[in-house]
């Protein structure tokens, strides 16, 4: 048994002047089991985030598109004098498309108060092709602070939804 989230997306402005805005909310109950190991925390927790992009250029020409993300986070610890820690949750990064290519770079983390492994950041790139109902997909994970670590994905995709 694992901890169970539950989210909702509610989608602000899209395709206006204003940058498409996304507002999600989620919370996370404490059903993990703490001596499952790392994957399970025992502890409930919540998030809130507004994110935002932008279309710049066409299909032609390729499409150019910035994003970010400002979001709080809480969570519950197991310090007895301090029983949550809240953060600040930010992203920033772009996307660039052009025929059936993608290349996309983003910066994300949060940043807690407690200032005990709670600020970490990772830098993402991804590299993928699509092709009519699968794609392939090159991914580089860097933690950069807190928790440090280098990964690297690829991925084979079956899309379902150009099956129907």
């Amino acid at each position: 048994m694992g901890d169970f989230y539950f989210s909702t997306l509610i989608q602000i402005f899209k395709d206006r002047k204003f940058p498409n805005t996304l507002f999600r909310f989620t919370a996370k109950t404490a059903s993990g089991n703490q001596f499952e190991g790392a994957r399970y925390t025992d502890s409930p927790g919540y998030f809130f985030d507004f994110s935002f992009s932008k279309d710049f250029g066409n299909k032609e020409s390729g499409i150019f598109r910035p994003f970010g993300l400002v979001g709080f986070y809480s969570w519950q610890t197991n310090d007895e004098l301090n029983l949550q820690n809240d953060a600040l949750m930010y992203a920033v990064g772009a996307d660039f498309e052009k025929n059936n290519w993608l290349f996309s770079t983003s910066l994300s983390g949060y940043s807690g108060y407690k200032k005990q492994r709670d600020k970490p950041m990772q830098q993402n790139f991804e590299l993928r092709k699509d092709f009519n109902k699968r794609a392939i997909r090159f991914q580089y994970l860097h933690g950069v602070r807190d928790r440090e670590y280098k990964t690297i994905k690829f991925s084979f995709i079956w899309k379902l939804n150009a099956l129907l």
